[in-house]
């Protein structure tokens, strides 16, 4: 099936997701959904991705693709995201982008935002 997840303990097991989207952040493996369903829900926001940036040395960190609804402020968004990413302890970038590429049935492109140049996270 191709998805990645654990067993914490008998009896449960953890669905991270698709092998193909895990994102390797400083050695941890982590799952982009639960942070996408987080900045989603932040009023003024049409659209994220969250993808993995490796930086000069190798190592990946979080990147963050948002497509704010028009005419919302970025840097009152800007406010909101760093409110729901800084609990996860990591650095990350963020990228507004007026229109993310999306496919027939609506899916983000994560490869087309992955190969497009970003800033230095």
């Amino acid at each position: 099936m191709n998805d990645v997840g654990f067993q914490p303990e008998p009896g449960k097991l953890v669905v991270l997701g698709r092998a193909d989207d895990i994102l390797n952040i400083g050695g941890e493996k982590i799952s982009p959904y639960p942070i996408e369903s987080a900045l989603n829900a932040i009023d003024g926001v049409s659209g994220v991705a969250v993808l993995q940036l490796d930086n000069a040395f190798g190592v990946g960190t979080l990147y963050v693709v948002i497509e704010p609804e028009p005419g919302r402020d970025e840097r009152a968004l800007m406010i909101l995201i760093t409110q729901v990413m800084t609990p996860l302890n990591r650095t990350f970038g963020v990228r507004f982008e007026p229109l993310l590429p999306r496919t027939d049935t609506g899916k983000i492109q994560r490869k087309v935002l992955q190969a497009r140049s970003a800033p230095t996270v």
